[in-house]
C-alpha cells in the first residue's frame, strides 16, 4: 500500500511542477509583452486560478 501512496505523491509533485514551469512562461510573456506589470507576479504567481472555475 505504501507504494501506491508514493507513487500518487510523486505523481502530484510531478505534475505541479509542470503546472508551475506553465505559469511561469506564460507570467514571463505577460510582463515582457506589458500585459502585467513586473512587480505584480508575485500576486498572480500566488492566485490560485483554480478555484474560480
Amino acid at each position: 500500500m505504501a507504494r501506491a501512496t508514493n507513487a500518487e505523491q510523486e505523481l502530484a509533485t510531478f505534475k505541479q511542477q509542470g503546472r508551475d514551469k506553465e505559469i511561469d512562461a506564460e507570467l514571463d510573456a505577460a510582463t515582457k509583452a506589458g500585459k502585467i506589470a513586473p512587480s505584480s507576479v508575485t500576486f498572480y504567481r500566488a492566485t490560485d486560478v483554480s478555484s474560480c472555475h
